[in-house]
């Protein structure tokens, strides 16, 4: 599923795609296997992109990931490390397969929130890949 969120996209705007297409999306296909692409570089520490989000978001996927095996929804999920050029490679990775494994994260960041422009923008995209291209096919509203 590729949703284009704009540059600064913070961790309120990324969580509402996850809460409302990726596991929708998931419990409604319950897929075998998910491979999941591992990038880093969405984090707000990196110099290369320019995306806001706080090691937060890459743990709600992983607990949404993990809580989806847990209830039968996926049998099998496999993460696939990608990229990311600064620090939140290292606290992602960490995070997550902190998550997986049931230790405690090392670090907790500030939840980082769009700038009212981004969010609106972020939210029409949103809403088009709902109507425009996912609703045809999986029962998302």
């Amino acid at each position: 599923i590729n949703v284009p969120l704009p540059p600064l996209t913070g961790d309120d705007l990324y969580e509402e795609v996850l809460n409302n297409i990726v596991e929708k999306v998931l419990r409604e296909s319950s897929p075998e296997i998910l491979l999941l692409s591992a990038g880093f570089d969405a984090h707000k520490e990196d110099p290369i992109t320019s995306m806001k989000l706080s090691v937060n978001s890459f743990v709600k996927i992983a607990e949404m990931i993990k809580r989806l095996k847990e209830n039968g929804v996926t049998r099998k999920f496999i993460f696939v490390l990608e990229g990311g050029y600064g620090p939140g490679l290292a606290k992602g990775v960490y995070n997550i397969l902190a998550c997986l494994i049931d230790l405690p994260s090392v670090e907790k960041e500030d939840k980082t929130i769009s700038t009212s422009g981004v969010k609106q923008s972020g939210l029409k995209v949103i809403g088009n890949v709902i109507e425009k291209i996912l609703k045809p096919y999986w029962g998302l509203e």
